[in-house]
């Protein structure tokens, strides 16, 4: 098990490493450029090589990218559609220079469309995304809460893009606040278990790669996307704890993504937190 966090590239893409560890993060998450907006940057050599080097000596085990805000692969604008197509292919790009094991991203919304409205159009993209991008880094669905439109809040919309690409460079990332947002209970253990029962017979565990580790401000099925620090939430730290040592989870990377205790994102005392909660049997 490794506990970590998203953290922030500025001043650098090897400061990012140098913020994890301050925080005692084990694993990363990071944007490869501001999130608002489709605008790109291009990284000098010595950058990634510093980046690289920076991760190798630090001892952080693992790197995935996270796809900017403004992605809809569900859009029925053409120009936004491409757009969101031309990023996710860049961040790809950038995860194999990098060596970064992959780009975890949303999928978008249908804006009351419909899921089958859009499906085919999401397989052709992601297939031109799969297509377009150069080595075997992973392409990661990540769950939403299906607030809006959301893609990818059921696990039958995630399954059905898993089934149909047939890639084993497309994975999913699961989000304990938008799990529990959408209506899985994976706060109580028995509705864990169920959860991850549905999520293997629907999808297949071996597909899921990382976990978003975060409370819910927000009530249980209010789909809303609201994170919360680890144990002041309505997921609490007993439902935390069942995520983290539950045995079809506990190998994987947990990526906290909380406001933080001051309100500048995931800290030390966060991660503390977590891994006061781990059993070690």
């Amino acid at each position: 098990m490794k506990i970590g966090a998203h953290v922030s590239i500025a001043g650098g893409l090897e400061k990012s490493v140098l913020r994890a560890k301050e925080i005692g993060a084990e694993t990363i998450q990071i944007f490869g450029s501001p999130p608002q907006t489709f605008k790109t940057l291009i990284f000098a050599d010595e950058s990634l090589a510093d980046f690289r080097r920076s991760v190798n000596q630090l001892g952080i085990d693992s790197v995935f990218f996270h796809g900017i805000y403004l992605i809809n692969l569900g859009t029925d604008r053409k120009d936004l559609l491409e757009a969101s197509i031309n990023s996710l292919v860049h961040y790809l790009n950038l995860a194999e220079k990098l060596g970064v094991g992959g780009v975890i991203f949303h999928l978008g919304s249908h804006k009351g469309s419909g899921f089958e409205a859009v499906r085919t159009q999401i397989i052709t993209a992601l297939k031109t995304i799969l297509e377009r991008s150069e080595g075997s880094k992973q392409l990661i669905l990540e769950s939403s809460v299906g607030q809006g439109g959301s893609i990818g809040s059921r696990f039958e919309e995630l399954g059905f893009f898993v089934k149909e690409l047939k890639s084993e460079r497309l994975k999913i990332c699961l989000d304990s606040q938008h799990l529990f947002a959408a209506g899985y209970p994976v706060h109580e253990l028995v509705g864990l278990d169920e959860t991850l029962a549905k999520f293997d017979n629907l999808i297949g565990l071996d597909t899921l790669v990382a976990f978003h580790l975060n409370d819910s401000k927000v009530p249980f099925l209010s789909f809303r996307d609201r994170h919360e620090n680890i144990g002041e939430g309505y997921i609490g730290r007993a439902g935390i704890g069942n995520i983290i040592n539950h045995p079809k989870l506990s190998h994987l990377p947990f990526i906290l993504e909380t406001p933080g205790f001051s309100g500048n994102g995931p800290d030390l005392k966060n991660i503390e937190i977590v891994k006061s909660l781990v059993k070690y049997t």
